[in-house]
């Protein structure tokens, strides 16, 4: 395993502790946000275990993509205050759900890694990340940004899901036209790093609200 896998999972465990410890007092949103950082960290040391044995990392994947988005959007659910998103938002996901179990049957199976899927999940993750800063502008509180966990959250996964699109689109044009994915690498493995350590932040912060 390498240096950088071992720093990645580190950082995973330190914001799953951080959300144990804390559980009690997060509200309902950064309580599922912990659940999503525990299972995030076991898919990745499931994902790391099948790539040593039948050296494919892709099946735990088919399964965490549903579960990712499941808990993401129900985060926004709790925190959009707009009752026809909400509907919007408990319908889309059983549709993805659906949607991601005819995707590993039909189109990439469990051998190959869910793209289809990640790029749906992130378009609609990000829609919903867009409303929610709307809803912030239009309804600002009397507090610093700084102590706004919701904020430190938002932030961290509009980075992450406008990124995805930029590693994918980019990985396909360096393997048509031969060139290294070194630098795409080092960027998606830097990006990973900055939001799941903004997670912990806005777990930190909502941890220790008044």
């Amino acid at each position: 395993m390498s240096v950088r896998v071992i720093v990645y999972l580190i950082v995973l465990l330190l914001v799953s502790i951080k959300g144990i410890v804390s559980y009690k007092k997060l509200t309902a949103p950064f309580k599922y946000l912990t659940v999503y950082i525990l299972l995030t960290l076991v898919s990745e040391c499931i994902s790391r275990y099948l790539a040593v044995t039948i050296k494919n990392s892709s099946p735990p994947y088919h399964v965490f993509v549903m579960i990712e988005y499941a808990i993401l959007a129900s985060i926004y659910k709790l925190l959009i205050d707009n009752t026809s998103v909400k509907k919007y938002i408990t319908i889309s996901i059983y549709v993805f759900c659906i949607t991601s179990i005819l995707n590993s049957i039909f189109l990439q199976k469990l051998m190959v890694y869910p793209t289809n899927m990640l790029l749906i999940s992130y378009t609609l993750l990000l829609i919903d990340a867009f409303i929610l800063f709307f809803q912030m502008l239009n309804h600002p509180i009397e507090q610093q940004l700084s102590k706004q966990a919701v904020f430190w959250f938002n932030t961290g996964l509009l980075l992450f899901c406008a990124s995805v699109f930029f590693t994918i689109g980019s990985y396909n044009f360096h393997i048509r036209h031969g060139i290294s994915n070194i630098l795409i690498n080092n960027i998606n493995y830097y990006i990973n790093l900055l939001f799941y350590i903004l997670i912990g932040v806005a777990i930190w912060v909502n941890g220790k609200r008044e």
